[in-house]
């Protein structure tokens, strides 16, 4: 598990968190786009599992879930240019992501819990699985839910924005909302805070685009899920 964690990491930080606005029209213009995406996912997921480098194997592995990554991407993006397959798109894309990267379970490396030394910083967080499992239920509640919710609007709602809920400020907002509701669930918040967590959506009242109830719960619904979720293995 503790390998599969660095890499599910690598994975969300290449597809979410270093996924920029030119990145992705690139991507959309030129497969070109795609080999840079890929291009980062390999550099990432090397970094993250530097104490595996004296196995060679490690290399492969990743090499290979970099070009099933490529492959995916590309049919993920032909599928997309249909609206109503934004939703079912992504999803699928992340759930078979997911699955190739389980793969590394088939191999007795999977078993090793290689550390890093040397730095004290990086020791904590790197030899803690909590502190992993932390960044990529931040990344999901964050990033995830937005593009999530977003391809779910486009596919299913009528009139929706084409840039609806990722706009700079939208995001920025949910963010700090999801993050928030998430949080107080995996830090065990006291059971009073946790009840009053909805009002959270007030403060989304003076803002004209913040003010649909759907969106809200969508988003809010999601930053629990998630919380409840983590907390089952942090």
């Amino acid at each position: 598990m503790f390998l599969f964690l660095k890499l599910y990491t690598a994975h969300l930080f290449g597809d979410f968190v270093f996924q920029f606005d030119e990145l992705y029209r690139l991507k959309t213009k030129s497969h070109l786009g795609h080999v840079l995406h890929v291009l980062i996912h390999l550099l990432v997921s090397l970094v993250l599992v530097i104490p595996y480098w004296k196995y060679p194997f490690i290399f492969k592995f990743i090499g290979v879930i970099c070009f099933v990554h490529l492959i995916q991407d590309i049919l993920k993006y032909k599928l997309q240019k249909n609206i109503k397959w934004m939703f079912p798109a992504y999803m699928l894309d992340q759930l078979f992501h997911f699955l190739s990267l389980c793969s590394i379970f088939l191999f007795p490396i999977s078993g090793l819990a290689e550390r890093f030394t040397g730095n004290p910083t990086l020791e904590s967080f790197y030899n803690e699985p909590s502190v992993t499992l932390y960044f990529i239920a931040a990344i999901w509640t964050t990033f995830g839910v937005t593009y999530c919710l977003h391809a779910l609007r486009r596919s299913y709602f009528e009139n929706t924005r084409p840039d609806h809920g990722i706009t700079r400020f939208e995001m920025t907002y949910c963010f700090i909302e999801r993050l928030t509701a998430t949080f107080a669930i995996l830090l065990s918040a006291p059971w009073s805070i946790l009840g009053l967590s909805p009002l959270i959506g007030v403060f989304r009242l003076p803002f004209k685009k913040m003010r649909n109830m759907t969106d809200f719960m969508l988003s809010y619904g999601s930053a629990v899920f998630l919380g409840f979720l983590f907390r089952l293995w942090v």
